[in-house]
């Protein structure tokens, strides 16, 4: 399997900030339909957000994911088979450019309801959402939750 890499500068001082190894757990649920999938990822505290950088491998399909966590809102960011930027931000709705297997879309993101809750193992975010194509179509519904887990 393929390493994720957090780039940072070296020094010879340990600390809170530095690159660790984590275990990741994601529930997603889309229009009903529930997926899980554990894969192992690096993530890093910058004291401002948690950094997380994890790849998506399905069949043949490659995807690298990296989160930027804080309290308020979450940025996740996909490159490969999968290609957008959602920021889950709840006091503002953002544009979405979705690209699947070089098939594109256009949505509207509504944050509904956002958390992140921190403990000495590890991290859990929740997220529910819609996507709205604002051509009349029922908004797409869905909810996320990734747990991670230091090792």
């Amino acid at each position: 399997m393929e390493q994720d890499y957090i780039y940072m500068e070296e020094t010879t001082v340990k600390s809170s900030s530095e690159v660790r190894n984590v275990y990741i757990r994601i529930r997603s649920v889309v229009e009903g339909v529930e997926n899980l999938w554990e894969t192992t990822g690096e993530y890093k505290w910058d004291g401002r957000q948690h950094m997380l950088a994890y790849t998506d491998y399905t069949g043949n399909a490659i995807t690298k994911n990296g989160i930027f966590a804080d309290h308020e809102k979450m940025l996740l960011h996909r490159v490969g088979a999968i290609t957008c930027d959602m920021l889950f931000d709840p006091l503002t709705a953002t544009m979405v450019d979705y690209k699947a297997y070089m098939v594109g879309a256009k949505f509207l993101l509504h944050t509904e309801t956002y958390s992140m809750e921190e403990n000495e193992v590890g991290l859990n975010i929740r997220v529910q959402y819609t996507l709205d194509d604002g051509g009349g179509h029922t908004p797409i519904v869905g909810e996320q939750e990734i747990t991670v887990e230091y090792y």
